[in-house]
């Protein structure tokens, strides 16, 4: 497989993954409150910030060649 159409994959579900972790904890404070607790919301924030967790570092050794070459290049002498 290509490296970018992994890419593009990885940070298709990097988003999704963020976004449940968002939303679910935008839900989970400002949502409605019921008698039988919010655990189900706060199970899938946990499970959605882990995998954000885990696919955001897959998306830095991906792309760790161009983090590199942006940031860490030696300066030219003058």
């Amino acid at each position: 497989m290509k490296k970018s159409v992994l890419l593009r994959f990885l940070n298709a579900v990097l988003f999704s993954a963020f976004l449940a972790s968002a939303l679910s904890m935008i839900f989970y404070r400002w949502g409605p409150r019921s008698t039988r607790g919010m655990e189900w919301v706060y199970n899938i924030h946990e499970i959605a910030g882990i995998v954000f967790f885990i696919l955001a570092l897959g998306h830095i050794v991906m792309n760790w060649g161009w983090i590199r070459a942006s940031f860490f290049k030696s300066k030219a002498k003058r």
